[in-house]
């Protein structure tokens, strides 16, 4: 299990480049990441590379996508400590989470994903606790009902505490015990 300070080391030298996009996710409480290369010509993943970035947001919906060119927080005169915060606050915020990414191209499947967005104490919340269930085709048609029913506070942050694909989900306490009390209050789908 590597620390995001050990993640950020051995990855630090593509992400201050900018010619590589970095994915870091995490699994239990370490840290993981892989560069990848985009396609020139369409800027989306290559096709090899395909099996390996949905096995990703598998393991964590939250990853994200981060390059030190195009990203805030992040740049190429920065030590490891400066990169391992600016990775943090990416991920804790939100940004560029990999789900979200245009890099994605359009899922050529049409087996649908369950994902459970969950909600937390605070009062601006849609609901105090408990989740919500979205059946659609990709995580970003998940993301896209969510937002059209339950609109961003803040552009680009999802207006819930967190979102879990539903093996995420079920490897957890909350379908049994519940989440702060409440459980699911409705399920949507494409």
């Amino acid at each position: 299990m590597a620390t995001l300070r050990e993640t950020a080391s051995s990855y630090a030298n593509e992400i201050r480049e900018g010619i590589a996009w970095v994915v870091v996710w995490k699994t239990g409480r370490g840290w993981n990441a892989s560069a990848f290369w985009l396609s020139c010509d369409t800027d989306v993943f290559e096709d090899d590379d395909l099996p390996e970035v949905r096995k990703i947001l598998e393991q964590d919906p939250n990853a994200v996508m981060i390059n030190g060119y195009y990203c805030g927080h992040l740049g190429e005169d920065m030590n490891v400590n400066e990169l391992a915060a600016g990775i943090r606050w990416h991920y804790e915020n939100g940004y560029n989470r990999l789900s979200n990414s245009t890099a994605l191209p359009e899922e050529d499947n049409t087996q649908a994903i369950k994902v459970i967005y969950t909600f937390g104490s605070d009062e601006r919340f849609p609901f105090r606790g408990g989740w919500v269930e979205i059946v659609a085709p990709s995580m970003r048609d998940a993301h896209a009902i969510f937002r059209k029913h339950y609109p961003d506070r803040t552009p680009g942050i999802l207006n819930c505490s967190d979102y879990y694909t539903e093996q995420q989900f079920n490897e957890s306490d909350m379908p049994i015990t519940g989440n702060r009390g409440a459980f699911c209050h409705c399920k949507l789908s494409a």
